[in-house]
This record gives C-alpha cells, structure tokens and sequence, in this order.
C-alpha cells in the first residue's frame, strides 16, 4: 500500500511494496509512481488519475505493469482512491496494489498455448462422454466451415457421418482402456462434401469430469497419394508383367539375395518368385549352372568395381531340370557416399535363340558334310563304272583261269592272289559307292534279331578268339527293310572297329537290338533324328575310347586314327551312308579309356512281313536258254560271252543298243534273256529293255552296272521287278543271277 501526493510523489509505502518492487523505503520514497510505471501502461493510467483530480471519479481500478528495480515486469492489480479537503481539492491518494504477476503469467501461457492451438495444422476437439462438444481450434473451424459456436452447439456425430453412436462408444471403451488411440474415417463440412481425416483421441479424467482430446487431420492429400502410388505401381507391375524378361533387385552377397523378383521367373524357371525373396526356399546363386557361377561373379564384380553396366549370357538349371540360356544386364545402385545398396537387372531367356545358333552351326556342318558326301559322290560315280570294267575282266578272266587250271599248277596260287586284289579293289570302290549312297540296294523286310544271329560265326572269326563276343537280342523285335548285305558291312566295319579299338588286348564286344521311340525331346537334342518306331542296333567294345575331337571327325570320308597302311578311313563312312540311306540314324558315345557305343535306328517295319530266304545251292548251274549280253566295253562283250557259253547258254552279243536292236530283228529263234549293261552309247540299258521288249515281249531282262543308275533305281534302292547285277561279280554270283532273273516274275517294262 502506498500513499502519493497528488504531485505523483510517494509520501508513505509500506513494507510489502517495498519488497515487491526491490527497493528500500528510503529508494522508493525518492522515486516517483511515474518512474516506475511501465511506458506501455503510463498513459491509461495517468488520463485515469486527472480524472481523479479534476472530480469526474473518486476511485479507479487497473491493471498496472510497476517495473522492479532490477528492470523485471511486476504485474499488480491497483485500487486507487483520494482523500479530498473541504474546497473539494485532492488531499492526497490512497493506492492499494496486489502482486498479480503469477496470475498472468499463467492466463499469458494459457493464451500462447491457446493461439498454438489455433495454429495447428489439424483440428483440435474436446468432447465429452456423451460425444457433445466443448472445444475446437480455428483449423477444426475452417475446415467444417462452422462457426466456433456453430460447432460448440453441436455433437461428433453431426461432423461425423460415418461414426455411429455405440461404433463411438466402441471406441472410448478402448481408448478408455489404452489411454489413446488413432482411427480412420470421413468429416462433412457444413456444405455437406467430405473428407478422410485420421483422428487421434486421447482420454483425460479432471475429477468428476471424462472427456477426450481429439487431432483430427485431414488425410485426402495422403489418400491421393496413396491411390497415385497405387495405380503407379500398377503400372510398374503391368510394365514389369509385359518385360521381355525377369526384372530383379538382388544384394551382391555369395547367394544373390532376392529383395524384388517379377512373376515371369516362375515362367522362366519354373520356381515361384516367393522362393527367392530374402532366399526364403532357394537362391538364385542355386540355380545358375555351376559350371557358369564364377564367370557370372566375375562379370559382376568388375560392373560394380568400374560403376558399369554389367551383362552376360550363361546358364540355368530350372525345376524341371532342364537347361535354359539367358542373357542378364544390370548394374550396381550406390547412395551419395558410394556405399553399393544393391544390383537392379533383368534376365531373358535366350534358349531359343541360342538353339537357333546350333541348329544353324550344326546344319553347316551338315551342309559341308554333305557337300563333301556329293563330291565323293560324284568321285565315286565317275570312277566306279570304268574301274569296275577293269575290275570285272580281271575277275572274269581269273575265275575262268582257275576254273582250267588244277589246284597243283604253279600259277594257280598267282591267279588266286590276282583274285583277292580284284575282290578287295571291289569292295572299296562298294564303300565309296555306299557312303556317296550310291550304291544299288535291293531292300527287303528283314528280322534282324535272326539276321545278326546268323552273322555271329563269322563276326567272332573276324574280331579273333581273343575278344569276347556278346549278343543281346531283343524280345519281339520289329521288323527292319534293308539290304541284307548292307546289314552285313555295318556289322563288319563297326565290329572289326571294336576290335581295332581293344587292340592286342582280351576285351569284349557287345551287339545288342532293342525297340525304341524316338520322342520330339530327343530329336531337340539330337539333330538329324527324326522322331518314331524305331529297331536299334547297338556295338559297344570296351577299346580305348574317343576322345570329342575325333568323334567329330569318325564319319569324315578317308579318316583314320590307325597308322598308315591299316586303313582306308572309309568303314565308318560306309556305316555312316548306308544308316542314312535306309532313312536311319547313327549315334555315337564315347570317352577316352571308357569305350565306344555305336547305336544304329532303324525305321520300323512292324506291319510288314519277314521275307523268306532261299538257301544258295553250292554250284548254281546254268541253262540252255539263249541269252542276248550287250555290253559296250569289247572286252567284257567277249569275256561275258565266254562265261555264259561256259555256263551252256546260247550267246548272242551286241556291242551297242543300236546293234541290239537289229540282231533281234534279224533272229528267227527265241531269245530268252537280255543281259544288258546300264550305261552305254545311244540309249541306256532300260531304254534298251523297254523297246526290244516290243520285239520279244516273253523276253527277261537283267540289268548290269558299275553303280547306281536312277534309270532303275530310285536313290540307289531298286523298284520292284527290278533285276541286276552290280558290277564286278563272279561268275558263280552271275549264274545265280540268271537263274533267279529266269525263274522270277518278268518286270513290268
């Protein structure tokens, strides 16, 4: 309490004030109420106190800010009152002031935080039990478009369209329990549109009274951005779903972790895509062929290590087990320190493309291969019709010597030497012809089973008692069509191979026969295989093996791993040209001291019947017929004359198809048989056949040749009716041709 003069001067304080204002009574007394008034407050206050002077008031009360000596803001509540003298002139002022500085400071913090409040970015609610409300901020005002008192006279449920009363009750029952709790729903603004918000609601209790505080924000932005992210990540899975490939996001650890997988790599590998992610089943390391493992990290590494894209093609083993190609191209993803987070890439499957390759490579080689067949081919045929000529004279003429000569002349073992030669300059003119398939087959519809058994005597004198000689027939084999001495040189080129292959060694060769279907899957691997019913003829011998860079020459024409001298180079090309030219098909397996296996199919003849084989007798016998031989070579005209007269046939010779042609006009008798060579000046030995046969219409034709002439054959395989010798033969082998021409059906001319 204070009394002032109306000077404004102090003229009594008491002790309170002095403590309240830090001064001593003497300091305060010196001092003026003005001095220390705060600035802000002097005006108001000092148009109050003229009034009191002047008698318009006889007290006022205010607010007052007094300063503190050490400059602090003292807050006081002021009742000021004057004692007047009898002239109505102020005596003096009575001046009652109340510290009221922690009052205000708490009404100032309760108005800051009350202006927080209205500052936040969402909508503050205080409601009761009931679910009335008693509170909301300005942001919960400009967002409903309500006035405060609008929305004060209201309830949740009127802002709250989605919120039923006992849905509401629900929640203050848990939130209750849990002391707070954030849920989801819609607010109507006072227009009626609405708007997702996020509402968190704490519960408060204040003595009697329950009530919760709710944060209401409004979420549409963040559901915008949600459905924005929704429907781009469905176009990132519709892009990723349409890539040409498998996208991925891995780690760059020892298995390749899986963070992202898209869903093609179940298409791809048959594994589902949940398999790999974090490694959950499998890795992908796993399922990389292991041969190709340490090239795909080393083509990773140095990517990362240069900050380059990485790519390369290697292998994979998928569920089914079967190999697929593909071509991988990725690169490291690193933060703003360089630190590697992890690889992005995509993987396509190659598979196709790369079987395209080998296809394409294989059939060059197919191409040089038979390339290489048609130029021994055409060797074949321009040297086989003139050397087997000269063969056949020097056979003819040997066999009619030796038929003179007895066993004990000193020249018989000569012509039986000059003999050999002949037969062995024959047989490798036939492997030529038989590789170039070339060669004349009469095919038939064989058992093989019995055929191959009716072999084995003479294989096993070909390999040598020192080589164990197996056979393994299979059980109701189907039938095979070949030639049967086609059937005899496979056997022999591919046994007296086993054997060459065992060498000085006791081992043992294998023949075995089995039915087999060739499936498109095997055909896949096996190009030049067809699929089908298929007879296979295996050899196996447990030799010395082959090594891949010779398998891949074995049915090269004229090559040979034996020394010089040994070989011709020509027994695997033959087998080779027979298989393809009974529309067959060769495979072949071997490792290096493992052994051989030469696995032969051939097509199946299941509903065709075995032909039945008449047994040759010892010495065919000749005839009486009269026979016509037409023949261009002179010597052979007059060598074949010889042996037919020998055989007792009645001769008559022509040494072109134009002196044939008048012979037969010119002969009153009968002629019973044409013998007549393939290629010849004027017209050929069917040409030939087909116009005498006008003349002599009961007349039979055999035909002779030293290859293959289209003229009668279709592919080196004879058509039906067909008769022929192939050049050069025997003289027991002719007889028994005529005899089987004279007997047989007469071709269809």
């Amino acid at each position: 309490m204070a009394i002032t003069s109306p000077k404004k001067g102090w003229l009594q304080v008491n002790d309170r004030l002095c403590r309240m204002l830090g001064y001593s009574r003497e300091e305060l007394l010196g001092l003026s109420w003005e001095q220390l008034t705060q600035s802000d407050d002097l005006q108001a206050d000092l148009a109050q106190f003229e009034r009191l002077l002047s008698g318009a008031i006889d007290e006022y009360s205010l607010k007052k800010r007094l300063l503190h000596k050490d400059g602090a803001i003292v807050w006081t509540e002021l009742s000021i009152g004057c004692v007047r003298l009898a002239d109505g002139t102020v005596d003096y002022v009575l001046a009652l002031a109340v510290d009221i500085t922690e009052g205000q400071r708490a009404v100032e913090d309760l108005q800051l935080t009350q202006s927080c409040i209205d500052r936040l970015a969402m909508g503050v609610f205080r409601i009761d039990e009931g679910g009335k409300i008693l509170y909301v901020n300005v942001r919960a005002c400009e967002s409903l478009g309500y006035s405060r008192d609008e929305l004060l006279a209201m309830t949740v449920f009127d802002i709250d369209p989605v919120m039923a009363p006992e849905e509401w009750l629900e929640h203050r029952r848990k939130i209750r329990a849990q002391g707070a709790g954030t849920i989801e729903s819609r607010h109507q603004r006072k227009d009626g549109s609405t708007f997702p918000v996020e509402i968190t609601i704490n519960y408060f209790q204040y003595g009697e009274e329950r009530f919760t505080f709710s944060f209401a924000t409004d979420i549409s932005e963040r559901r915008l951005a949600e459905q924005t992210l929704r429907e781009s990540e469905e176009q990132y899975r519709t892009l990723v779903s349409n890539l040409p490939g498998v996208a991925y996001r891995c780690l760059n650890d020892a298995r390749w972790t899986m963070l992202f997988f898209s869903d093609e790599i179940e298409r791809l590998t048959g594994y589902p895509a949940g398999d790999f992610i974090d490694s959950a089943i499998r890795s992908y390391a796993s399922i990389i062929h292991p041969d190709d493992r340490a090239m795909v990290d080393r083509a990773v590494q140095a990517g990362i290590m240069a900050r380059q894209p990485f790519a390369m093609e290697y292998r994979l083993i998928g569920a089914d087990g079967i190999t697929i190609w593909v071509h991988e191209k990725g690169q490291g993803i690193f933060d703003p320190t360089g630190t590697l987070l992890w690889l992005d890439g995509v993987i396509v499957d190659i598979t196709r493309y790369i079987r395209a390759e080998e296809e394409k490579r294989i059939l060059q080689t197919q191409l040089l291969q038979s390339q290489k067949m048609e130029s021994v081919g055409r060797l074949a045929g321009g040297v086989a019709h003139d050397f087997n000529n000269m063969l056949q004279a020097i056979l003819g003429y040997s066999d009619l010597s030796l038929a003179q000569l007895e066993t004990t002349s000193p020249v018989h073992e000569g012509l039986v030497e000059i003999r050999k030669a002949a037969m062995r300059s024959a047989d490798l003119t036939r492997q030529l012809l038989a590789f170039a398939r070339k060669q004349t087959v009469n095919p038939k519809v064989l058992d093989l089973n019995a055929t191959v058994a009716s072999m084995l005597k003479m294989l096993q004198r070909l390999i040598g008692e020192n080589i164990d000689l197996a056979w393994l027939p299979g059980h109701d084999l189907h039938p095979v069509k070949m030639d049967p001495s086609q059937l005899d040189q496979i056997l022999a080129n591919l046994t007296v191979n086993g054997r060459d292959a065992i060498g000085d060694d006791t081992g043992k060769i294998t023949i075995e026969t089995a039915n087999i279907s060739l499936d498109t899957t095997y055909c896949a691997d096996h190009p030049g295989s067809l699929a089908g019913q298929y007879v296979m003829l295996a050899v196996t011998d447990n030799g010395c093996g082959m090594d891949r860079e010779t398998l891949a020459q074995i049915f090269e024409p004229f090559f040979t791993t034996k020394e010089q001298g040994q070989g011709t180079g020509l027994g695997l090309s033959t087998v080779y040209g027979i298989v393809k030219q009974n529309s067959g098909y060769v495979d072949v397996a071997s490792e290096p001291g493992q052994g051989t296996t030469f696995r032969i199919y051939l097509p199946s003849f299941a509903s065709e019947t075995v032909a039945t084989e008449t047994s040759p007798t010892e010495k065919p016998a000749g005839g009486t017929e009269t026979v016509l031989l037409v023949e261009d070579e002179t010597a052979l005209l007059s060598l074949g004359k010889i042996i037919l007269q020998r055989l007792g046939y009645t001769v008559l010779t022509a040494d072109t198809p134009g002196a044939a042609l008048q012979l037969v006009r010119n002969h009153a008798g009968e002629i019973h048989l044409l013998i007549t060579d393939m290629v010849m000046p004027e017209m050929n030995g069917r040409e030939l056949a087909q116009q005498l046969s006008v003349l002599c219409p009961a007349m039979r034709c055999l035909y002779m040749s030293g290859y293959t002439a289209d003229v009668i054959a279709h592919h080196g395989v004879l058509n039906p009716g067909i008769h022929f010798i192939q050049k050069p033969f025997s003289m027991d082998n002719l007889a028994r041709a005529i005899q089987e021409t004279l007997r047989g059906k007469k071709e269809n001319q």
